[in-house]
């Protein structure tokens, strides 16, 4: 069967379109490199409020802060490049040690955004996961292996809840964290659930 050619108002209408999806794609393109750390391939900021959206619309999850303990003393020790490949190391084995449906985002300087999706009860085995994937396991550097301990803030964000008011709260809660000691998991105790401090180092609740 022979088709017949294409009019002149076809071929307009496809040139018309081709332009409009080529737009599209670049705009789809921009929109997720703007979501990105270039450092890391993390979501940055801007990307992890984007995917969680400001208000809690499903079941309950944990949110956490994970900073990197004494970091400055990386870069001021080994130089800037290989603090670098520290948070690199540490973005990796956040990653991995997470299931792809849970947020991974680099959220300002050596502090890190968690969003897992458990409930209170099970935060704390889940961050003890994602802590001991890190604590007690030099990271591999040009210059070396660096030791390296991490300390976490959580809160339990309830549905419902604005994703403004869980991130105080696990704020506060790595505050209290890191001025507890290095290497700890504090989870608020806010929403119902009991404050819990975890020394990932010992490896039992305090």
């Amino acid at each position: 069967m022979i088709r017949p050619l294409p009019t002149a108002l076809e071929i307009a209408e496809v040139a018309a379109v081709a332009p409009e999806q080529r737009r599209k794609a670049m705009q789809f393109q921009l929109q997720t490199q703007a979501d990105l750390d270039s450092m890391t391939g993390l979501l940055n900021r801007r990307g992890a409020i984007r995917a969680l959206g400001t208000r809690n619309s499903g079941p309950s999850r944990v949110v956490a802060f994970l900073d990197c303990d004494l970091f400055k003393n990386v870069n001021d020790q080994y130089g800037s490049d290989v603090g670098d490949e520290f948070l690199q190391a540490v973005a990796g084995r956040l990653r991995h040690s997470l299931p792809a449906h849970d947020t991974v985002a680099r959220w300002d300087g050596d502090e890190f955004l968690l969003a897992v999706a458990v409930d209170g009860a099970s935060a704390g085995p889940a961050l003890e996961r994602v802590v001991g994937s890190i604590n007690g396991h030099p990271i591999r550097t040009t210059a070396g292996p660096i030791p390296a301990t991490v300390s976490v803030g959580a809160a339990v964000w309830q549905p419902g809840q604005d994703l403004e008011e869980v991130i105080s709260r696990a704020g506060r809660a790595l505050y209290a964290a890191k001025s507890g000691g290095r290497g700890q998991i504090v989870l608020d105790g806010d929403g119902g659930v009991p404050a819990v401090t975890v020394d990932e180092t010992a490896g039992e609740r305090l």
